[in-house]
């Protein structure tokens, strides 16, 4: 380690040597998309997330920060890893166009959007009016603690629409959800794995 020596005059004429050691600063570590208190600070807002409609606690109200959103259809899910593990400490993020107008004559402040930090089981939710035919329900960005860059899906109720198009065959079924009935769907995050869902890169 390089050593620095500055001689230090004092005002008595007298000197005296100060040894100035640099700190050694060791290679960057990655960063992750959110940190490792992020889902004490929902559940410090009263926030939650769980199975079904009734489960969850949609915070809109008061705090943006937790937003499920309106419409009659309700997504819900989990998110995994590649052996089928909950993943308890991620953040959903969705852009739903085809709520925005609703949304916004209804006076949302963010029409559109939702933001919903999973639960200790993975698990998490949102509404989503129905699409049209061939569209997307939702755009989906994935952030996580120890995820060193977003991921951006998308969900689907129905196996067709151009962009499901361009996914190859035997992948599309990551990114459509399953009816469960009652205007309920089921969708599985998977980050990894032979069944990782499928992320795109946009650009």
């Amino acid at each position: 380690m390089t050593t620095l020596r500055d001689t230090v005059e004092s005002s008595a004429s007298t000197s005296a040597t100060a040894e100035v050691v640099p700190t050694t600063i060791g290679a960057a570590t990655p960063g992750h998309t959110i940190g490792p208190f992020f889902h004490d600070a929902f559940a410090w807002a009263g926030t939650s997330a769980g199975d079904g409609p009734a489960a969850v606690a949609d915070a809109g109200a008061g705090v943006l920060d937790t937003v499920v959103g309106t419409g009659d259809l309700w997504i819900e899910g989990g998110v995994e890893d590649g052996t089928g593990a909950p993943l308890p400490a991620w953040l959903i993020e969705a852009w739903v166009p085809q709520a925005v107008e609703a949304e916004a004559a209804a006076g949302h402040p963010a029409p559109g959007f939702r933001r919903v930090p999973n639960g200790p089981g993975g698990r998490f939710g949102f509404r989503v009016p129905a699409p049209a035919p061939g569209q997307p329900a939702a755009f989906v960005t994935l952030f996580g603690l120890g995820l060193t860059r977003h991921h951006c899906t998308a969900v689907f109720l129905a196996p067709e629409g151009d962009l499901l198009a361009a996914v190859p065959p035997e992948r599309r079924a990551t990114l459509v959800a399953t009816s469960l009935g009652g205007g309920r769907h089921a969708w599985t995050l998977r980050t990894q794995g032979p069944d990782e869902t499928v992320f795109f890169d946009y650009r």
